[in-house]
């Protein structure tokens, strides 16, 4: 930014970092630099996935990342042919999103064209659930726990230590959609 500060003011009245910060900020523009990397911040506001999803695929070493130069304040930035080799292995976590998002993502429009090609549907925050002893499956853990009559707490415990929920023990159905970019 500093740079862009000295060359506007080089043939204009000279402006103010700050005056220049905020006028980019009106226009909907950004300060930082784009290119081979993107903050997860910027993961976070393009996928609408929060920070806890995407610090489990940094944690788990499925997506690379960097550490910025103060680490206690946990900036992480990714590369964005890594997190485009993360997208082939697992394109469902970026399904529903937007063209104009997927790009931004990738700084790629081939790259975000195949997944919209594939049409996959919103990753949703929904669980689907079963419980043990009937087999009976249920889209939510709401769902179960209306069946149940009990409250979602009561079968949130139940898949997480093993309680029992109205006499009753459940556990999540993991059966993730099988499509992979070639």
């Amino acid at each position: 930014m500093r740079l862009l500060v000295a060359e506007f003011n080089r043939r204009r009245p000279p402006r103010s970092w700050n005056s220049l910060r905020c006028k980019a900020w009106s226009l909907g523009l950004s300060t930082r630099s784009e290119g081979e990397y993107i903050s997860t911040g910027a993961i976070k506001k393009l996928t609408g996935h929060g920070y806890d999803r995407i610090n489990y695929w940094l944690d788990i070493k499925q997506l690379k990342h960097i550490q910025s130069c103060k680490p206690s304040k946990g900036h992480r930035f990714v590369s964005r042919d890594s997190l485009w080799e993360f997208a082939r292995k697992h394109p469902h976590q970026f399904g529903g999103i937007g063209h104009s998002e997927l790009t931004q993502l990738f700084n790629s429009e081939t790259r975000a064209s195949k997944i919209v090609a594939m049409k996959l549907p919103r990753l949703k925050r929904t669980v689907e659930v079963e419980c043990i002893e009937t087999g009976q499956r249920y889209k939510s853990i709401k769902a179960a726990a209306v069946a149940a009559f009990v409250n979602k707490s009561g079968i949130s415990g139940s898949i997480d230590k093993g309680w029992a929920a109205n006499g009753l023990h459940y556990r999540r159905v993991l059966e993730p959609p099988n499509r992979d970019l070639k």
